[in-house]
Parts: structure tokens; C-alpha cells; sequence
């Protein structure tokens, strides 16, 4: 087997024949009188070295099926599996005021029929033109009935909106938005609350809101 060294000068590559050990060869490139080594074979450059063989055969291959590791390509992830407390407040926060706001006043306003509908019923009756008893009795419904509970529900709106500021009760705060839209149970109130509501349902159905919920 031929032996292959390199020269001590310039490390140009030189191979000699077998059995030339311990005699003295000159270097191609620089004429460098070199001495052949003994029993030592250097690998020339041009000669790779072989890799090293695994025990597992499909241990360094890549997996033909998975997604590279980074891909410019990739969309972002817009929508995180889980926001803390306070992101999902910040989130919850502007509808929900709204939402107060819009029912608190439907519940002043309903508030204030009911007091100058019972400090003066006998003129309200005059001025809306009830004469015979079968139309006093439904109005009389309607002021001392109905009125007081659109009341209690806008209050239980009102209610449901201080838990989704505070990121408690998702069932609850959602059964708030919803009845946010309803006129029977928001009255007047829903009218500007619509919207509202709307946009609280958006927000609640996020997968990230909801866990914040469940993990507060």
C-alpha cells in the first residue's frame, strides 16, 4: 500500500511506494528533502475521510414529512391558544363598558316613566288617551309589570358586565350580551346596545379569551 504524507514545509501532499519507509524522497512543490515516516499514512486532502457510522441507520435523516424548522413562509400565529387575566380584559373592557353604559341608560329612562307615571297616573291616562277600564288595566300592566322587570334584567345585563371585566362567569357574561339584544329584557337600552353586544360575542368566542376564563 503506497504511504502518503505531506511535507514538512510546504504540507503539499506526496505518496511513495511501500517499503520506502525510513528513506529520504523530495518534496514536488518546494524540492524540500523529506524523510519517508514509518507505519504512518496521512490522508492526502483530496481523500475524504469517511463519516462515522450511526448503530441507527435513519438516525440522521431528516424527517421527509415534517415542516422545516423555519419556514419564512409560515403565517403567524394571530390567535394564541391562551391570554393572561389582564389581556383578556383589555380585550373584554371596551364592549362591556358600552354595554353599561347603553342599558344604564335604557334603566334611568324606564326608571323615570315608572316615578312621573305614579306621581301623576291620572293625568298620564288623559294624555294617552285611556278611557275605558279594559285599556287602564293593560296600561296599568305595562307601567307597574312589565317596566320593572326590563329594570331587573338590565340590572342583571349591568351585572354580567362587571364579571366580564373582571374575567369571571363566561357563561354568565355571554347569557349578558345576549340579552343585551333583546328588547323585552333590555327595553329601550338595546337599541344602542346592539352593536355592542355584538362585538362582545366576537371577543367572548376567541379560544384564547375563553381559556383565560377557565383558568382565572
Amino acid at each position: 500500500m503506497p504511504i502518503s504524507f505531506r511535507c514538512s514545509r510546504c504540507q503539499t501532499p506526496i505518496r511513495v511506494p511501500d517499503g520506502t519507509e525510513g528513506k529520504k524522497t523530495q518534496c514536488p512543490s518546494c524540492q524540500e528533502i523529506q524523510s519517508i515516516p514509518t507505519a504512518i499514512v496521512a490522508p492526502l486532502a483530496d481523500e475524504p475521510s469517511p463519516s462515522p457510522v450511526s448503530a441507527n441507520p435513519y438516525a440522521d435523516q431528516p424527517d421527509p414529512f415534517g415542516a422545516p424548522a423555519n419556514n419564512p413562509y409560515s403565517s403567524p400565529n394571530l390567535y394564541p391558544s391562551h391570554l393572561s387575566r389582564e389581556a383578556a380584559r383589555n380585550k373584554l373592557m371596551p364592549p362591556a363598558i358600552c354595554v353599561i353604559v347603553a342599558i344604564g341608560l335604557g334603566v334611568m329612562l324606564h326608571a323615570l316613566n315608572l316615578i312621573l307615571a305614579s306621581l301623576d297616573l291620572q293625568g298620564w291616562l288623559e294624555a294617552n288617551k285611556i278611557d275605558n277600564e279594559e285599556e287602564q288595566v293593560w296600561f296599568l300592566i305595562g307601567l307597574y309589570g312589565i317596566n320593572p322587570l326590563i329594570i331587573l334584567f338590565s340590572l342583571v345585563i349591568i351585572a354580567a358586565m362587571t364579571r366580564a371585566i373582571a374575567v369571571r362567569n363566561y357563561g354568565f357574561v355571554l347569557a349578558g350580551f345576549i340579552m343585551g339584544m333583546i328588547p323585552c329584557t333590555a327595553g329601550c337600552g338595546c337599541i344602542p346596545a346592539i352593536a355592542f353586544c355584538i362585538w362582545g360575542i366576537v371577543v367572548l368566542s376567541s379560544p384564547s379569551v375563553s381559556a383565560a376564563f377557565r383558568t382565572s
